[in-house]
C-alpha cells in the first residue's frame, strides 16, 4: 500500500506512513498544545500516539470509502479525527464514528440529527451521547433505535421513564432492565401484562421494597421465582417465599444471601435435595443448623458440611467417622479442621482420605512425620530426596523401572528441565504429579499437564508457584472443583483469571476467588 505525501511524492507504509511527520491537518481543526514531555519514557509514549494519530489523520483524508471507514471505526482514533469524518459525505463513514467509543459528545449531537437511520441507532447505542439527544432520539419512530436508548447505560432516568410507555414490547423490556431506571417507572412495569416485562423488574437490583413487596403474589410462579432470587426482596417475604409450593422458588431462596434463619432454618427441613445442599453451602451458618444438616441422610448434603470452614469441633469428629468415604476427603480437604482430626483422617483406611490429608496446606507436625512414612502417598515439601544426584545416579534412577526411583528424580529440584520433561511422560501418575510439584518444572511443560488426565497431577500444576498464568487460566475450566478451588487461592493468579472463577457453579470456589480478587487489587 502507498499514499501520496504533501510534498507530491509517493512513499510506502513500511517508509514511514504512520509517523505523521508530512501531514498537514486541516487548520481549523488542529490540535493545541502539543508539546513534548522532559520525560525520556514519556517522550517516547508520547511519540507513538502521535505517530499513530498521525496515520490515522492521513487516511481520514484518502479519497476512498473504505479507507476514511477503517479509521472511523479505529479504537485509537483521535476525537479531533472522528470530529472531522463526523461529516463525511459516505453514511457508513458516519455510522463507524457515532459508534466509536472515542467520538466526543459534540460529534454525536450532531449525528444524532443525521438523515441516516443506521447512523442515528449508533448514536442512540453510544455511552458518550448527550442526555439532551438521547431524549430526542427516544421519540423517533423506529422502535429500534428507542430500544437503543432503553439499553444505553447512560440514558437518563427521566427519559427511561417516558421510554416505560412506549408501545413496542422490547423497548419497555430494556428499560425494565435498565440500572438507571427510577423506582416510579419500574413500579409502573410492574403492572406491565407482558410477563418478560414483569420478570425483567423483579430481577432488577434497583427495584423498591414496595414493588417487590407486590410482585411476590404475583400470579405467575415464574415472576416470583425472579423475586425470591432478588438481593432487594424484602427478608420478610424471603420467609414467605420459603413456604412456596414451587421448588425452584424455594431454591432461589435457598440461594438469596440475605435470607434470614427463620427461612433457612425451614428450608433445612425441605424434601427437596438442591434446597438442602444450597442452605449446606451458605456462610456463616449457626452451629444448631450445621449440626441437623450434618446428622441427614444423603451424603450430598455432609459432604457439602464437610466443605464448611466454621465448623464446630464436634461436628467435625462426627464427620471424620461417617461412611462415606467423599465425606472424609472433603474433610480432610478441609484447611479449619484441627490437628487431631486430621492426625486420626491420616491413618484411614482409604489411601484417598490420607492423601487429601496430605494435600492439605495447613498439615505439620505429627501428622506431616505419619504421612511421610506412608509410602503410597505424595507428601509436599519433601526434602528427604530433595539433595543433588551425580548425573551418573540420576541417569540410572530415571531409567529404573522401579517407579518409586523415578518420582525421586521427579521431586528432586536440582534436576535438569530436560529430564522433568522426560519424566512428564511417565505413566505413573505419582512420578508426573512430582513433575508437575517441581519448582524447576518448565512453564511449557506445566502448561501440557495441565490437561493431564490425573486431576492430582493438575492440582499439583495449579499449586506451582512458577505455574504460568495461560496454565492457570486452562485450569480454571477444570472439571474437579479441587483443582479450581487451588487456582482461586493461588498467590499469583491475574486478576482475569480471578473474575472468570469469580463467578464459578462452586460455591467456595466463588468465594475464594472473590477474597483473592479484592487482595490483589487492594494491593
Amino acid at each position: 500500500m502507498s499514499g501520496k505525501t504533501t510534498n507530491g511524492n509517493f512513499t510506502s507504509l513500511d517508509q514511514g506512513l504512520f509517523s505523521g511527520a508530512d501531514i498537514q491537518k486541516p487548520a481549523d481543526i488542529q490540535k493545541p498544545n502539543d508539546r513534548i514531555d522532559a520525560s525520556p519514557a514519556a517522550n517516547l509514549i508520547d511519540q507513538d500516539e502521535r505517530s499513530i494519530s498521525g496515520g490515522l489523520w492521513f487516511l481520514a483524508l484518502d479519497k476512498q470509502d473504505s479507507v476514511r471507514q477503517f479509521v472511523a471505526s479505529h479504537p485509537a482514533s483521535p476525537a479531533d479525527c472522528l470530529d472531522f469524518l463526523a461529516a463525511d459525505n459516505n453514511a457508513t463513514v458516519r455510522l463507524f464514528v457515532a459508534g466509536n467509543a472515542n467520538t466526543a459528545p459534540a460529534a454525536l449531537e450532531k449525528l444524532a440529527k443525521d438523515n441516516a437511520l443506521s447512523v442515528r441507532r449508533a448514536c442512540a447505542a453510544n455511552p458518550n451521547c448527550p442526555s439532551a439527544s438521547l431524549a430526542q432520539l427516544a421519540k423517533d419512530p423506529d422502535p429500534q433505535l428507542r430500544l437503543e436508548v432503553a439499553c444505553n447505560i447512560t440514558t437518563p432516568s427521566k427519559v427511561l421513564g417516558v421510554l416505560a410507555s412506549d408501545a413496542d414490547t422490547y423497548v419497555r423490556y430494556h428499560v425494565a432492565c435498565n440500572l438507571n431506571t427510577a423506582s416510579e417507572a419500574l413500579n409502573q412495569l410492574s403492572f406491565d401484562p407482558i410477563l418478560l416485562i414483569r420478570q425483567a423488574v423483579a430481577l432488577n437490583p434497583v427495584t423498591d421494597a414496595k414493588t417487590m413487596t407486590r410482585l411476590a403474589s404475583d400470579s405467575e410462579v415464574s415472576v416470583r421465582q425472579k423475586v425470591a432470587s432478588n438481593m432487594q426482596t424484602p427478608k420478610p417475604y424471603l420467609v414467605a417465599l420459603a413456604n412456596e409450593e414451587d421448588i425452584f422458588v424455594r431454591r432461589f431462596v435457598a440461594h438469596n444471601e440475605q435470607a434470614e434463619i427463620t427461612a433457612l432454618n425451614q428450608l433445612s427441613q425441605d424434601n427437596d435435595l438442591q434446597v438442602r445442599i444450597a442452605i449446606a453451602h451458605r456462610e456463616n451458618l449457626p452451629h444448631e443448623l450445621l449440626q441437623t444438616l450434618a446428622l441427614d441422610a444423603e451424603v450430598d448434603i455432609c459432604r457439602a458440611v464437610a466443605r464448611n470452614e466454621n465448623l464446630s469441633k464436634e461436628i467435625m469428629a462426627e464427620l471424620a467417622k461417617h461412611n462415606d468415604v467423599f465425606v472424609r476427603v472433603w474433610l480432610a480437604r478441609n484447611e479449619s479442621c484441627p490437628a487431631d482430626i486430621l492426625f486420626e483422617l491420616a491413618e484411614d483406611k482409604e489411601i484417598c482420605v490420607r492423601q487429601a490429608v496430605a494435600d492439605n496446606q495447613t498439615v505439620s507436625g505429627k501428622v506431616f512425620e505419619i504421612l511421610t512414612r506412608d509410602p503410597g502417598l505424595f507428601i509436599r515439601n519433601n526434602k528427604v530426596s530433595n539433595v543433588p544426584l551425580e548425573p551418573s545416579v540420576m541417569n540410572a534412577m530415571v531409567k529404573d523401572l522401579d517407579p518409586a526411583m523415578r518420582a525421586i528424580v521427579a521431586g528432586n529440584e536440582h534436576v535438569s528441565s530436560i529430564v522433568l520433561e522426560r519424566l512428564s511422560c511417565d505413566e505413573h501418575e505419582d512420578v508426573r504429579r512430582r513433575v508437575a510439584a517441581n519448582p524447576r518444572c518448565p512453564a511449557h511443560v506445566l502448561h501440557i499437564l495441565t490437561s493431564d488426565p490425573e486431576s492430582a497431577v493438575r492440582l499439583s500444576a495449579a499449586r506451582n508457584p512458577f505455574a504460568p498464568q495461560v496454565a492457570l487460566a486452562h485450569l480454571a475450566f477444570d472439571h474437579d472443583p479441587y483443582v479450581r478451588l487451588a487456582c482461586a487461592k493461588a498467590k499469583y493468579t491475574v486478576a482475569k483469571t480471578l473474575r472468570r472463577l469469580a463467578s464459578d457453579s462452586d460455591v467456595w470456589v466463588r468465594r475464594a476467588a472473590r477474597k483473592n480478587l479484592s487482595r490483589s487489587l487492594s494491593s
